[in-house]
């Protein structure tokens, strides 16, 4: 619904869903399969109260049996999310654990998490050689939504930097693929850099998107974006 009627007529259902995936407190094994993905719809509908919860009921079950390839996945998009959440202290000790998992299983690491850490930390060095094994590894394998992902954190790096061309140049691409995930993250920081570089065009096109999906989601991570946003593209008090 989402993809073919938009985030407003797809609300609902997302919603509903992410309650059930909550409230069952013992899910079977083939419904507990789509924790991972439940956990994605929950970022994307920016419910981070919802992403909490199946966050740490995933890493509890990946645990408890034992499944350390799991593990390193479920981690490696924590480190990512609690970086983005700005707590950085909870990202490095789960970046400590996943290193341990990695080593243990073989299994290479989620660059998201990495590449989060780098981004929000403004480690630029870092941050430049980690998206060239990123983007080529994702080129190779296809992998769009990495590519998407790399210029959200590029555009995160250098505003946060005030390198705010450089900033629109990296997350100009992805305001093609609003309706991703990473990409409708991407276009808040598109709205951030083009104000500042005196180009409200791109600004504007940006926050019509964002507000498609911000209102319908309606949670105060969604509605403190949308403010956010608004300011920046507005004049006066």
């Amino acid at each position: 619904a989402r993809a073919t009627e938009g985030y407003a007529a797809a609300a609902p259902l997302l919603k509903e869903a992410l309650n059930a995936f909550q409230r069952e407190a013992d899910l079977s094994p083939n419904d507990a399969r789509w924790l991972w993905f439940a956990s994605f719809i929950a970022l994307f509908t920016y419910d981070d109260a919802a992403w909490t919860v199946l966050f740490k009921r995933q890493v509890e079950l990946a645990r408890e049996t034992g499944a350390l390839s799991t593990l390193a996945f479920i981690l490696g998009n924590g480190v990512a999310v609690y970086a983005l959440f700005g707590e950085l202290r909870t990202a490095a000790a789960l970046q400590e654990e996943l290193r341990a998992a990695t080593e243990a299983t073989g299994v290479a690491a989620d660059p998201a998490a990495l590449l989060s850490l780098a981004a929000l930390r403004g480690r630029e060095a870092e941050f430049s050689e980690l998206i060239r094994t990123t983007i080529g590894e994702a080129e190779g394998r296809g992998e769009g939504i990495a590519l998407t992902n790399a210029e959200f954190l590029s555009g995160t790096l250098y505003n946060g930097l005030g390198r705010y061309e450089a900033a629109l140049e990296a997350v100009l691409p992805a305001a093609r693929f609003y309706t991703e995930g990473p990409a409708m993250w991407a276009l808040t920081e598109l709205i951030e850099a083009a104000v500042r570089c005196g180009k409200p065009e791109h600004a504007q096109r940006a926050f019509e998107r964002v507000q498609e999906a911000t209102r319908p989601a309606g949670t105060d991570w969604a509605l403190g974006i949308k403010a956010r946003c608004h300011a920046l593209i507005s004049d006066g008090d």
